[in-house]
């Protein structure tokens, strides 16, 4: 969704808070695996929106065009620089700030660092 602040405040006054929060979660998100060296993918349930990206402002503009995503958690193999999938957050929409982050999957290894960027992202939420 690709609205700035005041847009969604203009185009969706009577949804605008919630909205304006979950953007919030999701860049906290976003900024807390990017932060952490990894990259992202923003899958909309039935395509990729972006490419694996650092980019947080181009993860949040794929977002919220469907009633869920999923972000794809990616690090970069050092043998040989490819790509590997370490997990996901599934996000959905439409119920408050607090429960956008739906649920996470990663193995036992990545367990508590998804955990810290789930309590980061919704922390204040």
């Amino acid at each position: 969704m690709k609205l700035t602040i005041e847009q969604i405040k203009s185009k969706y006054p009577g949804t605008a808070e919630r909205l304006i929060g979950e953007r919030k979660v999701l860049r906290k998100l976003l900024k807390a695996i990017v932060g952490s060296g990894y990259q992202f993918r923003i899958h909309n349930g039935e395509d990729f929106e972006c490419e694996a990206t650092q980019d947080v402002q181009a993860g949040i503009d794929c977002c919220m065009a469907t009633d869920e995503d999923h972000v794809m958690v990616y690090r970069v193999r050092p043998d040989d620089h490819t790509l590997e999938r370490i997990g996901s957050f599934w996000l959905v929409y439409g119920n408050s700030a607090e429960e956008v982050i739906a649920d996470y999957g990663t193995s036992d290894s990545m367990e508590s660092m998804f955990s810290r960027w789930f309590d980061e992202a919704t922390e204040d939420a």
